[in-house]
């Protein structure tokens, strides 16, 4: 997927901050004077260049740069990712047609960056909870920006007294969760559904498993409808089959939205399935090119993640 000089995809998140075995009570994103909390360990980390992830020898993630502004109650993660072993980008004259190459030393590197908008409230749920807006973009995507965010916290230990009055250790476990703002059937009258994949455990009876690691069995159905009614028909004659059939653990599909992004989405066997939420992206656009990396955060995203923020729809 490429990605474009003027627009951007945001993705809308719960930020959840629990602790480890829910032993001890998980750290604060920001509290004021001394006390440790999430924004202090970053800030540290970035100093201390260990905000780092790595992904293989040369291919890491790392914490460029966090910017709190309280004032406007956002804090701001700036996220790059970075491979010397990537090729180098290959550009096409629009006139002549032909191919050319990025001139990539030996000491260059590919990169790419994304941001991450925090709000600073808290929700008042089980587990402290704070709105989160990724910028969604490909190869820098929110499984790594949790993985790195998990580490980080995770060698950072802090004590807590248990029921028994002893003294104990924990740390605070980052989760991601994807907020659930688009119905399937609203998805669908301006898109597509591409396939219906369904799940279920292998059938191994009469096999030695040992030494095997047995993967799920999977059955893709390519849609071939281009309507909404059309496509929920099809959806719903595979969920009365597999109905009937029972050996069916899991259904998913693959939905092209009317901005032709593409999401895959779980339904449940018993859900109707044009009532179905999945997490979609949301476009911004921007009036200035963006840069494909970069080490300054963005005051247009910035202003977007704010105005998604003041508005509670979709939340």
């Amino acid at each position: 997927m490429l990605i474009e000089t003027n627009s951007r995809f945001f993705v809308r998140h719960e930020l959840v901050l629990r602790s480890a075995r829910d032993k001890g009570a998980p750290l604060a994103l920001m509290v004021d004077g001394d006390e440790l909390d999430v924004v202090s360990l970053i800030q540290r980390a970035i100093r201390d260049n260990t905000a780092t992830l790595t992904l293989k020898k040369n291919d890491a993630i790392k914490i460029t740069t966090i910017e709190v502004r309280e004032r406007e109650n956002i804090a701001i993660v700036l996220f790059r990712r970075s491979d010397p072993d990537a090729s180098a980008p290959v550009f096409e004259n629009l006139k002549t047609r032909k191919l050319w190459a990025a001139n990539k030393g030996p000491d260059d590197a590919e990169a790419i960056s994304a941001h991450l908008f925090i709000h600073l409230d808290a929700a008042a749920k089980p587990h402290p909870a704070h709105r989160a807006i990724i910028e969604e973009v490909p190869g820098l995507g929110r499984s790594y920006v949790q993985a790195l965010l998990h580490d980080l916290l995770a060698e950072n230990k802090y004590a807590y007294t248990d029921a028994r009055g002893e003294q104990k250790e924990t740390y605070t476990i980052p989760k991601f969760e994807g907020v659930s703002s688009e119905t399937l059937g609203k998805a669908l009258a301006g898109g597509g559904l591409e396939y219906i994949e369904l799940v279920r455990a292998p059938d191994l009876k009469g096999l030695d498993t040992a030494g095997l690691v047995p993967n799920p069995e999977r059955m893709r159905l390519t849609v071939k409808s281009d309507t909404k009614k059309g496509a929920l028909a099809q959806l719903d004659k595979v969920r009365a089959w597999i109905g009937k059939e029972k050996n069916w653990q899991r259904m998913r599909v693959l939905v092209k939205t009317e901005d032709s992004r593409s999401k895959v989405v779980e339904i449940a066997r018993e859900a109707d399935a044009a009532d179905v939420l999945f997490v979609r992206s949301e476009l911004v656009m921007t009036k200035k090119p963006l840069a494909q990396c970069t080490d300054i955060i963005n005051a247009e995203l910035v202003a977007h993640a704010k105005n998604i923020f003041a508005d509670a729809k979709g939340w």
